[in-house]
């Protein structure tokens, strides 16, 4: 008798947990992951761009490997330094484009009252797939660095160009009223199996 109400109560205990899980399940909406995620992913990648004018020299030898700026890098004598710091900043500028577009994200959450886990869950899988190099961005820069290809004799305007259009694009997806009305109806069709 006493074991069958112990196991009686703990079942009711492991019932109250479940269901206070369902308000928080409520709040994560799919639709907010994806276009936030999208957004992380044009900011990290508009950074990765802007990186490269960090010191247009070294970009210079590294992207097109130009003989002229070779030579002077080298014949100052600190040109393996300076190219070694260029390499160091192209790592850490994707890096501050992420956490910028995060801040934007939270901002964003705060603003239109949404909940900041979903924008946190889309940091962490950007963050992760970036790290790992499996976000895709060796396909998709083909499509994205097009534009700026017309300009590759100007560094500056490859990639002021290029960076532009991903920062307009990662507005449009945060900004415009009806990606955030497709946003809003995520909250409203949740799948009765995930909260029931």
């Amino acid at each position: 008798m006493y074991q069958r109400d112990t196991v009686h109560i703990l079942y009711i205990y492991a019932n109250q947990k479940t269901m206070e899980l369902k308000p928080w399940l409520k709040k994560i909406n799919l639709r907010l992951i994806i276009i936030h995620f999208a957004a992380c992913w044009l900011f990290t990648y508009a950074f990765w761009l802007l990186g490269y004018l960090y010191d247009v020299h070294v970009t210079k030898v590294i992207v097109f490997n130009d003989p002229v700026e070779k030579a002077y890098l080298f014949g100052k004598g600190n040109g393996g330094h300076r190219v070694g710091h260029g390499i160091t900043m192209l790592f850490w500028f994707p890096l501050i484009g992420l956490l910028i577009a995060f801040v934007i994200l939270i901002a964003i959450d705060v603003y239109r009252k949404w909940y900041r886990v979903n924008s946190l869950i889309a940091f962490f899988v950007m963050y992760f797939l970036w790290r790992f190099n499996i976000d895709g961005w060796r396909y998709l820069k083909k499509i994205f660095l097009l534009q700026g290809s017309f300009f590759m004799s100007n560094i500056y305007t490859y990639v002021s160009i290029n960076a532009g259009i991903l920062v307009a694009i990662a507005a449009l997806l945060l900004f415009n009223k009806k990606i955030v009305a497709f946003i809003n109806n995520g909250y409203k069709t949740v799948p009765a199996t995930m909260v029931s």
